[in-house]
C-alpha cells in the first residue's frame, strides 16, 4: 500500500472554525470522535489518517507531515486553523505547522494532547509496549513482562481477541495492521528531529500521566513564544477516553474561547 493521507469528519460540526486532528502512534481516530462531538459548537474536528505508513515514502515524521498537510490543504483550499496532536501526532502537528509556514500559509494554532516534546532527537517507546496499551484499553489481564513474553504471533492474538470485544470485526488481521503501523510510527518517532515553534501553542496535561503530570512537562524550549497549559483528570490513555472527553472538551472550550 502506498502512503498517503485522509481527512474525515468526526462529527456533523458546521462550526466555521476547523480542528485537524492527528492521531497516536497506531493510528486510529475512533478514540476522538466523542470529543468531537462535545465541541461541535465550538469546532469542527476532522481527523487526518496516515494510512500505508509503513511504506518507504512514510518512515519519517517530515513526509508524514507533508502527506497530511496536502490532504487537508486539498480539501479546504487553505492551511489548517488549529492542528491538535495526540502522542505521536503531537511530532507530526507540530512539523505540519512548520510545513505550512514555510509553503507561505498562514500559521496554524497548536495543540498538544498530554505530549512531551523537546526540540532534537526524540525517545520513542517500544512497539511492544504501544501494542500492549491497545491491547490494555480493550481489557487484555496480562502484565507488560507478561505480554513482551510472548511470541509476535501470539502477542498479535491476544489482542485481535481482546479487541473484538469492544470492536466486533476487529480480527487478527486487524491486529497485525495495527502493530504494523505502531511499529512503522516508533520507528519515524526515534528517528526524528523536532524544531522550536513560535507561533501560537497550547498544551493539555494529564494529571496522572506517566511523563507530564504532577510538573514534569515543560515545553518551553519547543515554543519559545510561550505556551498555555490546562490540565484534564486521568493518565495518557484517559486523555481521550470517552470518560475523559468531557473534561477534555471542557479544556480544549476554554481555550479557544474569544478573547
Amino acid at each position: 500500500m502506498s502512503a498517503r493521507a485522509v481527512v474525515v469528519p468526526l462529527s456533523d460540526s458546521t462550526a466555521p472554525t476547523t480542528a485537524h486532528f492527528l492521531p497516536g502512534v497506531d493510528g486510529g481516530l475512533r478514540p476522538a470522535c466523542a470529543f468531537a462531538e462535545l465541541v461541535r459548537d465550538r469546532l469542527a474536528v476532522h481527523g487526518v489518517m496516515l494510512t500505508g505508513t509503513d511504506h518507504p515514502d512514510a518512515h519519517d515524521v517530515e513526509p508524514q507531515a507533508r502527506l497530511a498537510l496536502d490532504a487537508v490543504v486539498r480539501k479546504t483550499g487553505r492551511a489548517p486553523d488549529r492542528l491538535i496532536g495526540y502522542s505521536y501526532g503531537a511530532l507530526v502537528a507540530l512539523e505540519m505547522a512548520h510545513q505550512a509556514v514555510a509553503r507561505g500559509l498562514s500559521a496554524p494554532a497548536l495543540l498538544l494532547l498530554d505530549t512531551p516534546v523537546t526540540p532534537g532527537p526524540q525517545k520513542a517507546p517500544s512497539p511492544v509496549t504501544m501494542f500492549w496499551y491497545i491491547g490494555q484499553g480493550a481489557g487484555l489481564d496480562l502484565t507488560l513482562a507478561e505480554f513482551a513474553a510472548l511470541g509476535p504471533e501470539r502477542r498479535e492474538a491476544e489482542v485481535a481477541r481482546w479487541c473484538a470485544t469492544r470492536s466486533p470485526g476487529f480480527d487478527l488481521r486487524a491486529a497485525r495492521t495495527v502493530y504494523a503501523t505502531i511499529e512503522a510510527n516508533c520507528a519515524a518517532w526515534a528517528g526524528h528531529t523536532a524544531r522550536p515553534w513560535s507561533g501560537p501553542a497550547d498544551v493539555i496535561i494529564a494529571e496522572d500521566s506517566a511523563e507530564t503530570g504532577g510538573g514534569r512537562g515543560d515545553w518551553s524550549a519547543v515554543f519559545p513564544g510561550g505556551y498555555r497549559t490546562r490540565t484534564v483528570p486521568g493518565g495518557h490513555r484517559d486523555v481521550l477516553s470517552e470518560a475523559g472527553a468531557v473534561a477534555l472538551a471542557r479544556a480544549v472550550t476554554d481555550l479557544t474561547a474569544p478573547l
